[in-house]
């Protein structure tokens, strides 16, 4: 047996900005996993992917892979298995690839470390050539899906150019046919209203690795779509009524459309306060419950010199960061707003929280009083803090 992996520290005083990648290198599907693990500075503007997937259950299976040091040595590291199976379906099968992927690329035992990292999840994404999106294995559904979203992408086109607004039933049998559409009674729909059940839809990192990352691929098992088709294929399915498809039958469908708005929201330069964040993306879920704040840290405009005094710190409870949070509103924004946030009526996933701190672990919609959710503007005009006034929280 294998001696398990030990991580090098990382020099964060001389530079901050390192990271790990691992190469991995090449194989066929069923071959064991091995790399090597590089420590390299983001400013030296490496070339690599980064992986977006779901962690999994903390009792799922774990899976080996090997990692040789500089000296050749064979070491093993467990990983879950949904990281295992992408990685052994990501990886070329004749030439090595650098990755980040983090389970792997953070030691995620040391909690300093992650709280570093996570302030540069960030930069790790936006420095990538590409981020690569896992939703894991294919099951008996996977090709049909990904069959019908190339046929929406398509003919969302043709119907675009040609100017025709017709709703999907309105099209007939002969218009369906003639973009290239199913009948209404094909599988594929239905195939395709499961595929967007996935749990990575749901989590609530995905917003900034979506939003940041230069290009974006979906991939289940060995299917594969660009981000800038699966959207259009969305957007098509929901403009003209796809059957199977939509805002009410469909609760993804709108987590889908939120993570598009955030990556043009960001490529138009423009962020969002982070109480604004906070609201727009409740309906995100999270394991731990602090990431429903942390998660969303790199694309709020408060960061920098003025940035709300909000660290990563994985060694305080849940409770603890909603109340920090919520503090730092009140004496930096000069705002009353977060007392506005309504507590919804599911079941609190963290301990006791006093009445005036919002409750960031339930995940539903919501709304304060004066926001509205897409940007800095109100629904009602008032302010009962005034900047003139000077208050003490």
């Amino acid at each position: 047996m294998l001696e398990q992996y030990r991580y090098t520290p990382l020099p964060w005083e001389t530079k901050p900005e390192t990271i790990r990648l691992i190469k991995l290198l090449p194989g066929f599907s069923r071959d064991q996993i091995t790399c090597t693990i590089k420590q390299v500075s983001l400013q030296d503007r490496p070339e690599y992917e980064a992986l977006s997937y779901c962690w999994g259950k903390a009792d799922d299976v774990q899976e080996s892979i090997i990692i040789k040091d500089h000296h050749g040595a064979d070491f093993s590291l467990p990983v879950r298995t949904n990281l295992f199976a992408a990685l052994q379906q990501l990886r070329d099968m004749e030439e090595p690839k650098y990755v980040w992927a983090d389970a792997i690329c953070i030691n995620q035992s040391d909690l300093d470390e992650r709280r570093r990292q996570v302030l540069l999840m960030c930069q790790i994404y936006n420095g990538a050539q590409e981020t690569q999106i896992w939703l894991g294995k294919r099951d008996a559904n996977t090709y049909k899906a990904f069959s019908l979203m190339y046929k929406l992408a398509s003919a969302h086109q043709i119907q675009t150019e040609k100017k025709d607004t017709r709703f999907y039933y309105q099209l007939g049998v002969k218009g369906q046919k003639e973009y290239g559409l199913p009948d209404m009674f094909d599988s594929s729909f239905k195939a395709f209203s499961e595929f967007l059940e996935r749990e990575w839809f749901t989590r609530v990192w995905i917003i900034q690795e979506v939003a940041v990352s230069k290009v974006v691929n979906i991939w289940c098992g060995i299917s594969s779509i660009s981000w800038k088709s699966f959207i259009a294929a969305i957007a098509y399915a929901t403009i003209i009524n796809i059957p199977g498809i939509s805002w009410s039958n469909t609760t993804n469908c709108q987590r889908i459309v939120q993570l598009e708005a955030a990556r043009r929201s960001v490529s138009k330069e423009h962020k969002q306060s982070l109480l604004s964040l906070l609201i727009l993306y409740r309906n995100f879920n999270a394991t731990d419950m602090k990431d429903k704040i942390y998660s969303l840290l790199g694309i709020s405009h408060e960061v920098g010199p003025d940035a709300i005094q909000i660290d990563s710190d994985y060694t305080i409870d849940d409770t603890e960061v909603y109340k920090r949070f919520t503090v730092s509103i009140l004496e930096q924004r000069r705002s009353l707003d977060i007392l506005s946030v309504p507590r919804v009526s599911k079941a609190s996933r963290v301990g006791e929280l006093p009445s005036w701190v919002g409750d960031w672990s339930v995940s539903d919609f919501c709304m304060t009083f004066r926001f509205m959710l897409d940007s800095e503007q109100y629904f009602l005009d008032f302010e009962a803090t005034p900047s003139s006034l000077a208050f003490s929280p």
